[in-house]
């Protein structure tokens, strides 16, 4: 164990005891404190208890927390998930076993127990300057993430902070970060809900993954049957924008962090047809369905021309669709058909068709 001085060891003596003392709440006041625990010093690998999955640890943390610890296979990526002795979530952390460091996101909590807010950090990977060369990951990042979870930290211009504002009935109606003028409001009548969410390619992607989202949402405060929009932000980004006529979604749009739209999906009717026209990334395409089963898809080019299509009928037994596929024929751009399968009725819903 590394030597320290006298008044450091009174020190963490003392945060110890506070702590035993508040062993259902996390040290989220604005006084200014050091760590409780100190992090610095090396975690004992040899008292991880190993789980069924050989790459996922439990660690015993400070006040009988528990620090869940997991690795993927390929990619590496990382995930960590801190809990409180009574269950209750103090912080995730995660890498991407490609990118930059771990990104953390803490639970903040008052005095009561009660969730106040978020505060969120991105760590740096180890680099040797003087090599000019990137240093393979240390348990001291590891340390350094858990750390953060359990202090709260003076540099705080280094974090952004995720602050609730709630109405009289306890609903978040703004997040807000007190040193910018970033926010996230919600209009009259509705409110925002908040969750913390693994990215879709958390496990399978060493660029992209490994990276678990702040999601808000702004929702109704009551069943609505009006024409209305609802908005999902991750963190203080725009993700999804959806419009919704006489209660029923008929737009949805995905953005990317630079706000610009990656996937729309708008919903036409035409008596009993349903005309969904997308648009995912550099695929145009429109899909038909008439009295809650599909009739025709279509891709088509930057210029609206025909690149592929299927047509759907229902076989006699009613138990699948007989699928006819078309393809271009770019000697005489038009279509040809190319092929014939079957699928089952089971695997076509409308209502998924909008859940981009």
């Amino acid at each position: 164990m590394r030597k320290m001085n006298l008044w450091i060891f009174a020190f963490l003596l003392l945060s110890l005891f506070t702590l035993c003392q508040n062993k259902q709440t996390v040290q989220t006041d604005s006084k200014e404190t050091e760590a409780a625990i100190d992090f610095e010093e090396p975690i004992d690998y040899a008292e991880l208890e190993a789980s069924d999955n050989e790459r996922s640890y439990t660690i015993e943390g400070p006040n009988g927390s528990r620090i869940v610890r997991e690795t993927g296979y390929g990619p590496q990526n990382e995930s960590v998930e801190i809990h409180a002795a009574d269950g209750h979530p103090l912080g995730v952390a995660a890498r991407c076993s490609e990118c930059i460091g771990f990104s953390v996101i803490r639970y903040e909590y008052d005095s009561s127990g009660d969730l106040t807010g978020f505060t969120t950090r991105q760590l740096s990977r180890n680099f040797d300057k003087e090599n000019n060369d990137e240093l393979d990951y240390k348990e001291n990042d590891f340390d350094e993430a858990v750390a953060f979870v359990f202090r709260t930290e003076k540099r705080k211009d280094e974090y952004i902070h995720y602050v609730f504002k709630k109405d009289e009935q306890g609903r978040i109606i703004r997040v807000y970060d007190p040193k910018s003028d970033r926010c996230i409001d919600a209009p009259d009548n509705f409110h925002i809900q908040c969750e913390i969410v693994p990215c879709q390619s958390f496990w399978v992607s060493d660029i992209d993954g490994g990276k678990y989202l702040l999601e808000f949402k702004l929702v109704p405060n009551t069943e609505r049957s009006d024409d209305y929009e609802l908005f999902v932000y991750h963190f203080y980004d725009i993700y999804q924008r959806s419009i919704y006529k006489k209660g029923l979604v008929v737009s949805n749009t995905l953005y990317n962090y630079e706000g610009k739209a990656e996937k729309s999906i708008t919903l036409k009717t035409e008596g009993q047809k349903h005309i969904y026209k997308g648009v995912f990334y550099d695929t145009v395409f429109t899909y038909i369905w008439e009295d809650g089963k599909p009739v025709e898809y279509t891709e088509y080019s930057e210029w609206n021309t025909p690149l592929y299509r299927k047509t759907y009928t229902l076989s006699d037994d009613r138990k699948k669709y007989l699928i006819k596929c078309y393809k271009i024929n770019y000697s005489t751009k038009e279509l040809s058909f190319a092929e014939e399968e079957t699928s089952p009725v089971s695997d076509y819903i409308e209502s998924d068709i909008m859940s981009i």
